[in-house]
């Protein structure tokens, strides 16, 4: 405690990311809110995050969380900060943008953490000096639970937060992040948990007012707020040496089942919802009619408690527990019930398809699996995508073994593709090359399906550096494609050519398939923003390959077809800076130096801060030079 306590007594300006690590129910929440009461007395702005109720993985979501605790402010009302009223900073108001609507940098497959770390910076900076704190304290549970974009931002803050005093202190049963500082939290001995059971201690530590613990914690909790999870169900069983049970969670059930029975079954549809159920829906939809003496006595028992409008869990692995310990078809009827409620209400697909998942409708389910890890794709998020694919692979096979259905076979083909893909994109490539071994024997011999993953393989082939095997694959490929005729089936191998021609030095290659694969995406009217890649690529081919008159005129197709639209700004920044490298060449400097900061502009607007220093530098170097 006295080191989670020590940047709270001396502030240093900038970021200080702590983390607790150790076995689930060792304590590490309970020492997240005894932070918050010490944090809370020093004059610190306190705001907390976590997984989302149910733990669906939302790009951003524990960002989002803490940007709108900071603002005071519902997650529809935080668009108006991107307004330029409320922001200066072009990278900050496409930060919050992207918050609001998490759609990556287009074109470029990366996501703009950076940018969205500056907006939160900022953000942390207005927030601050309008309570007059000492600094933000951001405690974060579970976040082995958390989406990856949100550790991503985490991870940047340290090189943008300079003047604040920005404390993050994480738990987590998993691995501890590189950029924080290891914190563990050792389990008691026999004796030592003996010792704690016996004394009756308060586990109240010095610096915490009453009023403040009253304010965090229930009364009937408050000696407890430093037990151990597993001490504290065993003090509440109230057991002796020979029936103690040995796990925790046989401690946890055991409570469970001392319970009255209609609390036990409020219980069980508040573990279902999630960590936490806003109270209405419990009064209107869920359980009408509910007892209020059931939620007093889940209340009394330290299962529960009440956080504004919301019924919270007092420990999420209590929740897990309780979950897992419900019949399999009534926890399949819950979940069926919960899952028409939140579609009612309008909730994202992310928290949909935890419900539906467990709801034992797999062709739904399958359906919002796809919709978000294409979603987490299109963000940048590929490690939201891997976890999406891999569970409708993993759902798709058992229903093929249950059903023999052979609609799921085709399921296990499509999504095995696009787990692949988000592999390569992780640069697991050796992952992604069994995944997709595999889904090849399912393909038939004919079959657009087989093209496809033909031309994943030699994707992961050429970023292993086995260009011979990626070039056989693509040669298998573009004979089927021919041989069935279909033009969307040759756009997706010819593409992957191009970059394979590339990897190995052939640019006359590259740019031969890149026109090829121009002259399919036009015929087959893809997204005007995926032909205008392409065109990128090629552009930028023919420039290396010294036809600059050509290139620039691909370019300027690519720009023709991006437009003014701010979700193709990062692509456009990048062809106007190869447009900036075509006049340099030429030895137009002025001109190399106008098309160098109207990319830079176009980055800064995306949020690209990659880009943006790069186009930042080329137009200082060649202004000089002009």
């Amino acid at each position: 405690m006295e080191r989670l306590e020590q940047p709270l007594v001396q502030p240093q300006p900038g970021l200080r990311w702590l983390h607790l690590c150790g076995e689930p129910g060792i304590g590490k929440t309970r020492l997240l809110e005894e932070v918050d009461l010490r944090a809370r007395e020093r004059g610190w702005l306190v705001c907390w995050t976590g997984p989302a109720p149910n733990r669906a993985l939302m790009p951003y979501g524990m960002v989002r969380a803490l940007t709108t605790s900071l603002l005071g402010c519902r997650q529809e009302d935080l668009g108006r900060y991107a307004d330029a009223g409320y922001l200066d900073d072009p990278v900050a108001r496409a930060g919050v943008r992207e918050l609001v609507q998490p759609r990556g940098l287009r074109g470029l497959d990366r996501a703009p953490t950076a940018a969205v770390a500056r907006a939160l910076a900022v953000l942390t900076r207005v927030a601050v000096a309008a309570s007059g704190a000492r600094g933000l304290v951001w405690l974060a549970d579970d976040i082995h639970h958390c989406d990856a974009p949100s550790l991503h931002v985490a991870s940047w803050l340290r090189s943008v937060v300079e003047r604040e005093s920005v404390v993050l202190v994480s738990a987590s049963s998993g691995s501890t992040p590189p950029e924080a500082e290891e914190v563990p939290v050792p389990a008691f001995n026999l004796e030592e948990a003996q010792a704690f059971l016996a004394s009756g201690a308060d586990g109240s530590l010095p610096g915490a007012s009453d009023e403040n613990a009253r304010n965090r914690i229930p009364a009937s909790r408050g000696r407890q707020r430093l037990l151990p999870l597993y001490l504290e169900q065993i003090e509440a069983l109230g057991a002796v040496d020979e029936t103690l049970p040995p796990r925790l969670s046989d401690a946890v059930i055991a409570r469970v089942e001392r319970l009255a029975v209609d609390a036990r079954r409020l219980l069980q549809t508040l573990a279902v919802v999630g960590d936490r159920c806003p109270r209405a829906w419990l009064d209107e939809d869920l359980y009408q009619g509910m007892p209020s003496a059931a939620l007093a006595a889940l209340q009394r028992a330290g299962f529960v408690r009440q956080e504004g409008d919301e019924v919270a869990f007092q420990n999420p692995f209590v929740r897990d527990v309780v979950e897992a310990s419900i019949p399999a078809q009534v926890r399949r009827e819950l979940h069926e019930r919960v899952l028409s409620l939140v579609i009612d209400r309008g909730l994202p697909v992310e928290v949909r398809v935890e419900h539906a998942v467990r709801a034992g409708d797999p062709m739904r389910a399958l359906l919002m699996l796809e919709q978000v890890g294409d979603a987490a794709r299109r963000a940048g998020d590929a490690a939201g995508a891997v976890n999406a694919y891999r569970r409708a692979v993993e759902l798709a096979r058992r229903e093929l073994l249950e059903s023999a259905e052979p609609a799921f076979e085709g399921a296990i083909v499509s999504f095995s593709r696009k787990l692949g893909d988000a592999l390569a994109e992780m640069g697991d490539a050796v992952g992604a090359d069994g995944v997709l071994r595999e889904a090849l024997d399912l393909t038939g011999p004919l079959s657009t399906e087989r093209v496809a993953v033909l031309a994943a393989l030699a994707a992961v082939a050429s970023r292993r550096e086995r260009q011979r095997d990626a070039l056989r694959m693509l040669g298998r490929a573009l004979e089927l494609a021919a041989t069935l005729g279909e033009p969307a089936a040759e756009l997706g191998v010819q593409a992957v050519l191009s970059d394979v021609r590339r990897r190995e030095g052939d640019l006359v290659g590259a740019a031969n398939a890149l026109a090829r694969t121009v002259e399919l995406a036009e015929a087959a009217r893809v997204a005007p923003w995926q032909t205008a890649r392409w065109l990128v690529d090629l552009g930028e081919t023919l420039l290396e390959l010294g036809d600059g008159g050509e290139a620039r005129r691909r370019l300027e197709d690519a720009l023709r077809l991006l437009g003014d639209d701010p979700a193709g700004d990062a692509l456009a920044a990048r062809a106007l800076s190869v447009l900036g490298a075509a006049a340099e060449i030429e030895g137009a400097h002025d001109a190399a130096v106008t098309l160098y900061r109207e990319a830079l502009a176009r980055a800064l607007r995306a949020g690209d801060v990659d880009g943006a220093r790069n186009y930042q530098k080329a137009a200082e170097a060649f202004g000089r030079a002009s």
